[in-house]
This record gives structure tokens, sequence and C-alpha cells, in this order.
């Protein structure tokens, strides 16, 4: 009976020792899993944020292109403005002269009139 205990014992220490065994080995498979799943959920949010990353990239370049065309479109009212002021200091110009020469004309006339004038007098 000695011996059946000691090989009982030993039966026993050694189903005890592939019982704790197995149970790393399980909690090994169960870390796994869950590292591989956590390893899932991050390469998702990865993606989310890589999606999200070229979205704001396409806006920003959108957006570029509107302060590039805002930029032309100042530049162009700038020239025209430009433009017009030269429009407007030629048309003073003109004015200018028009009314110098319409001034001359008159003392033309004035003095034309006067002339008769004098004539009719004499």
């Amino acid at each position: 009976h000695g011996k059946t205990r000691k090989g009982d014992s030993l039966y026993i220490e050694v189903e005890s020792s592939v019982n704790q065994t197995l149970q790393k080995i399980a909690l090994k498979i169960a870390d796994k899993k869950q590292l591989e799943m956590e390893n899932s959920a991050f390469r998702l949010a990865l993606k989310k944020q890589k999606e999200d990353l070229e979205d704001l990239r396409k806006k920003e370049n959108a957006l570029l292109k509107q302060v590039k065309n805002a930029e032309n479109v100042g530049e162009k009212l700038e020239q025209e403005k430009m433009e017009q002021e030269k429009n407007v200091v030629h048309i003073k110009q003109r004015c200018a002269d028009k009314r110098k020469q319409i001034s001359e004309e008159l003392e033309k006339l004035r003095l034309y009139i006067d002339s008769i004038r004098e004539n009719l007098e004499i």
C-alpha cells in the first residue's frame, strides 16, 4: 500500500503540475486573443485617423485654392481700380482742357461783342 500511495501522490503531483501548465497556457492564449483584439481595434482607429487626415488634406487644398482665387480676384480688382483712377484723371484733364477752351472762346466772343458795340456807338 505504501508504494501505491507514493504512486498516487506522484500521480497527483504530476496531474497538478499538468493542470497548472494548462492553466498558464490557457491564460497565455486568452492574453494573446486580448492583444489581437486590441491590435485590431488599434488598426481600425489608425485607419480612421488616416482617412480623417486625408479628408483634412483635401479640405486644406480646397481652402488654399479658394485663398489663391481670392488673391487673384483681389489683384484683378486692384488693377481695375488703378485703371479707373487713370481714367478719372484723364477725364478730369479733358474736362479742364474743355473748360479752358470754352473760356477762351467766351473771351473771344466778349471781345467780338465789345467791338460790335463800339462800332455801333460810333
